[in-house]
């Protein structure tokens, strides 16, 4: 049985589920078995591109020392715009004016109070379950989610501006951060609103896009291909990356 991961840059307009579903019908009809363990180590939004690590047989029961590692993002927010999912695929539910006066020290001081541990509140449209339920369903039927925020740390925040009303961002965080709720709280630091424009993720601990596999080399490319693709992993050198 073949065991490892497979390191993907995933395009918008996927879910992670749906990468992971894919990878598993290649490898099941390449190997001619039905039995093949697939999962991931980190959800992306479908909206959200970059690296998400495909787990493969054995380095499925790693989920949860891939899912601690830190990961690094990059992006754009936007200013003024308030929206439901809190990114562009949202609905707006609030405008609001962007102060005349922020400037790139404004920004740094932002940047400087968002470091370190906190809570933050999980996006109403988040894959978080409610009594069995994810969130995001309750929420697309009109329901109010209730969730509890989570102990996260941001160890790097750097924002810059784009333009009047868009932020650049380059991220370094713990797991369980949401890069939409960062959005809202930079707005809300700054004066306003903001919801995320775009999120890639470009790195988790030491595994980034460099190394990844374009999700359309997979799907162009042969069976064959996908499997010299595969990283074998040990679970002792994830165990030290997870230390550090």
């Amino acid at each position: 049985m073949i065991s490892g991961i497979l390191l993907i840059d995933k395009p918008a307009g996927i879910t992670s589920f749906g990468v992971v579903a894919k990878i598993r019908g290649i490898l099941r009809r390449e190997l001619k078995q039905k039995n093949i363990k697939v999962g991931h180590a980190g959800t992306l939004d479908p909206d959200a591109t970059g690296l998400l690590i495909v787990l493969i047989g054995k380095a499925t029961k790693l989920q949860d020392s891939f899912m601690t590692l830190p990961k690094t993002y990059t992006g754009k927010f936007k200013l003024g715009v308030k929206t439901n999912t809190g990114d562009a695929s949202g609905e707006v539910v609030e405008s609001a004016e962007i102060p005349k006066d922020l400037s790139s020290a404004t920004l740094l001081n932002v940047a400087q109070k968002l470091l370190g541990k906190r809570l933050q509140m999980p996006p109403q449209f988040s894959a978080k379950k409610i009594n069995g339920q994810r969130a995001y369903d309750l929420a697309r039927r009109g329901e109010v989610v209730k969730l509890e925020p989570k102990q996260i740390e941001i160890f790097q925040l750097d924002l810059g501006f784009v333009d009047q009303v868009t932020l650049s961002y380059a991220l370094v965080c713990s797991h369980g951060t949401y890069v939409r709720s960062l959005a809202e709280e930079v707005g809300n630091a700054l004066g306003t609103v903001a919801h995320a424009l775009t999120i890639r993720r470009e790195q988790i601990g030491p595994y980034t896009t460099v190394a990844a596999k374009s999700f359309q080399e997979i799907l162009d490319g042969s069976g064959a291909s996908l499997l010299a693709s595969i990283s074998s992993v040990v679970e002792e050198n994830i165990q030290q990356h997870v230390s550090k």
